[in-house]
């Protein structure tokens, strides 16, 4: 029974591998919903496993610059680590990945309603509570989430409208698209940390890259609540090691 288990794992492993390693090769918009909620589900797990197992190796390349450099957050990060322990999970967990997935890779299908969509979110969502909290007496985390909300009642709404089929050129340009925002969404948490050497900041960003490639082939593969899990569940041990922090530093 347990081999039958084992030998079925292997091979939805391999599968996931070799259809992941085929669109990395020439990458190419799909339709997730020709997949089965079984095989989304599989897919989902393996690129966890995988973007966990790309970020330990540059971890443990990066360990000794770790050891022998000084450093420290940095930018955005730092202002988290300010908040109380329950923000600090809700950005990091929830809020952080939904307005970076969308941000980033929300509009990865290339059509009219995810580009609009995605527009409308962020907008929304930088605009909305900066403006509503001086009208409405709530933290401003809990306004962060009613306009996040109604940003994507707004993709939903977008993405459930006809026709579907990307813009004119997307398709031709799609590689290319592809490749750009795994490399600007690693680049753009550069900044995350600060340290003496330039190796450390390097070696932290880079599996912010290759997950920003397989987040983007789980969005366009088994559609965007896949990228969401994804980005969600890897974000879970910073937000464990971001409140350990916290309590050591007292």
């Amino acid at each position: 029974m347990i081999s039958n288990h084992v030998a079925s794992a292997k091979a939805s492993w391999s599968s996931t591998i070799e259809a992941l390693a085929s669109f990395l090769r020439s990458p190419r918009l799909a339709d997730p919903s020709r997949r089965t909620a079984r095989s989304k589900l599989a897919t989902t797990l393996w690129l966890f496993v995988l973007s966990m197992l790309v970020t330990a190796a540059f971890a443990f390349a990066a360990l000794p610059f770790i050891l022998t450099s000084k450093s420290s957050v940095a930018g955005g990060l730092s202002n988290v680590l300010d908040q109380p322990v329950v923000t600090i999970i809700f950005a990091v967990v929830i809020l952080g990945p939904l307005i970076e997935e969308m941000m980033f890779r929300g509009w990865l299908t290339g059509t009219w309603q995810a580009l609009i969509g995605t527009a409308a979110l962020i907008a929304i969502f930088y605009t909305g509570p900066p403006f509503a909290k001086d009208f409405i007496d709530a933290p401003f985390l809990a306004l962060q989430l009613v306009f996040s909300a109604l940003g994507l009642a707004i993709v939903y709404a977008l993405a459930s409208s006809q026709p579907r089929s990307p813009i004119r050129g997307f398709e031709r340009l799609f590689p290319l698209i592809f490749w750009g925002q795994g490399i600007v969404f690693g680049v753009l948490h550069f900044r995350n940390l600060y340290s003496d050497s330039i190796a450390l900041p390097l070696l932290m960003t880079l599996p912010l890259v290759v997950c920003g490639w397989l987040w983007g082939y789980a969005r366009v593969v088994l559609g965007l609540p896949a990228a969401l899990m994804l980005h969600m569940a890897y974000n879970v041990p910073s937000a464990v090691g971001m409140v350990v922090f916290i309590a050591m530093a007292g």
